[in-house]
């Protein structure tokens, strides 16, 4: 994995996951409910894109949890929808 990948991933961990309630709960207990309170407690005047970035980088826990059959069944972040600015001023939908 690329150095800058690894930053990225950190940044996003430390600006919108790290303290947020999602981290006190069990891994195997999330629903994609938990995911998308997550992503709709993330300021919606962040643009569109950071909310996906966002999103990606806990899907992409997930898939590691489910290969490494930590959990089972399907991805919570799946059927989540990523909010956010999608142009200057205009929250996403």
């Amino acid at each position: 994995m690329e150095p800058s990948t690894i930053h990225g991933y950190r940044k996003v961990y430390q600006k919108h996951v790290e303290g947020k309630p999602i981290t006190a709960m069990q891994i195997n207990r999330i629903t994609a409910k938990d995911g998308q309170d997550w992503l709709n407690s993330l300021p919606q005047s962040l643009s569109h894109k950071t909310h996906l970035r966002a999103r990606a980088f806990l899907s992409g826990v997930f898939t590691v949890a489910l290969q490494s059959n930590v959990i089972t069944g399907v991805n919570p972040m799946s059927s989540t929808k990523a909010g956010g600015c999608r142009r200057a001023g205009k929250p996403g939908t």
